[in-house]
C-alpha cells in the first residue's frame, strides 16, 4: 500500500457573511471548475466489457490526511479509516470514507476519495439547512422537516424539497458555504436522493452546518432524535446508529438514486462523541439493486456499511 500523502496545512480565515469551515481556506474558484462526477467501475461492469479484473480494481487508495487544507493531525485514526473503506470494498462495494474533527480541522478520506455518490435521504441534511437559513422552518414546515430529518419520511421531503429549491439546492448550498469540492446536483428528474457528494465534500458539510449557530441548534437536535424505524418502517439501526446511539445521524438507502439504476445506495452520516467527529460512510452497490426490499433497502449492504462502523468509530477518542 502506498504511504499516506501528506499536504501542508493552510490557514482558515473567516468569510464575511458564510459560516467558517473549520480546516480549510476558502476556494477562489467557482462550479465551473468542478470537476466532472466520476464512478469507477466494479468487477462486475468489467467483467461484462470483456475487460479482465486486475487487483487494482479492488485496492483501496492510501488514506489522505491533510486534503485541501485540512490540518496534519497523527491523533486521527488513518489505519481504522483505511480498514473500513478496505471491509466495503471485499464486498464489491463502491466506497467512500471520511473523518473531520471539527475541534482541530483535521481530517481523514479513503476509498474512492474524490468520486461522487448519491446521497438517497441524507439529502435532506441540506434541505433543512437551507429552509433553516431562510428563516422558513416554521409552523407546517417545521413539522414536516422534523419528519424528514428524524424519521426520514420521504413525503415530507417531497414537499420540502421544492421549497427549498429543488435542482439548486445543491449549488446553493455548496455556494453558502464555500464548498465547491460538495458534489453536483441530481441529474435524474424529480430524483432528490440523487444529489451527488463527495466524501469530503459531504464531510466538511456537516462541519460547516455544526459551526453554523443559524442552524445547528434544530438540526442538531434533530439528527439526535434519529428514531429507531423510519418512516416507512425501515429499520435505521445500521451504520453509525449501530455503534454510536445518541449521535447525530442521518441515514440513507435507496434502489432508485444511484446515476445506475442497477446500484443499491445505502450510506451512514453524522458526528460522534459530543458532536466533534464527523464521520462520512457512503456506499454504491455493482448491479446489486435486486436485494433491495420493497421500500429500497439493502439489508446485506447495510450489514456492511454496519462492519464498517463498527471498524472505525471506536478509534475515535470521546
Amino acid at each position: 500500500m502506498a504511504p499516506t500523502r501528506l499536504a501542508p496545512a493552510r490557514p482558515a480565515p473567516a468569510r464575511s457573511g458564510r459560516p467558517v469551515v473549520p480546516g480549510r481556506a476558502p476556494t477562489r474558484y467557482g462550479r465551473g471548475g468542478r470537476p466532472l462526477r466520476r464512478r469507477r467501475p466494479g468487477p462486475a461492469r468489467l467483467a461484462a466489457l470483456g475487460l479482465a479484473v486486475a487487483a487494482a480494481v479492488v485496492v483501496v487508495p492510501a488514506v489522505r490526511d491533510a486534503v485541501g487544507g485540512c490540518d496534519q493531525d497523527p491523533a486521527l485514526p488513518a489505519a481504522a479509516v483505511d480498514a473500513a473503506a478496505r471491509i466495503g470494498v471485499d464486498a464489491g462495494l463502491r466506497v467512500g470514507v471520511a473523518v473531520v474533527d471539527t475541534a482541530t480541522g483535521a481530517c481523514l478520506v479513503a476509498g474512492d476519495q474524490d468520486g461522487e455518490f448519491a446521497t438517497a435521504s441524507v439529502v435532506k441534511v441540506m434541505v433543512a439547512a437551507r429552509l433553516l437559513t431562510e428563516g422558513a422552518l416554521t409552523g407546517e414546515t417545521e413539522a414536516l422537516a422534523r419528519a424528514m430529518v428524524s424519521l426520514s419520511d420521504d413525503a415530507a421531503a417531497n414537499v420540502l424539497w421544492e421549497r427549498a429549491g429543488g435542482p439548486d439546492l445543491e449549488p446553493w448550498i455548496e455556494e453558502h458555504y464555500d464548498l465547491p469540492e460538495l458534489g453536483s446536483p441530481n441529474g435524474i428528474t424529480g430524483r432528490w436522493g440523487n444529489t451527488h457528494v463527495t466524501p469530503l465534500g459531504l464531510a466538511r458539510l456537516y462541519a460547516a452546518l455544526r459551526a453554523d449557530p443559524v442552524v445547528w441548534p434544530w438540526l442538531g437536535a434533530a439528527l439526535h432524535d434519529v428514531r429507531a424505524r423510519a418512516a416507512d418502517g425501515t429499520d435505521q439501526g445500521f451504520g453509525l446508529q449501530s455503534v454510536a446511539p445518541g449521535a447525530a445521524v442521518k441515514q440513507g438507502w435507496a434502489n432508485g438514486s444511484a446515476d445506475d439504476a442497477g446500484d443499491a445506495v445505502v450510506n451512514s452520516t453524522g458526528l460522534l462523541a459530543g458532536d466533534r467527529y464527523v464521520v462520512v460512510l457512503l456506499t454504491e452497490g455493482d448491479g446489486n439493486v435486486s436485494g433491495c426490499d420493497g421500500r429500497g433497502f439493502h439489508a446485506g449492504q447495510a450489514a456492511v456499511v454496519t462492519a464498517m462502523a463498527q471498524q472505525l468509530v471506536p478509534s475515535l477518542a470521546g
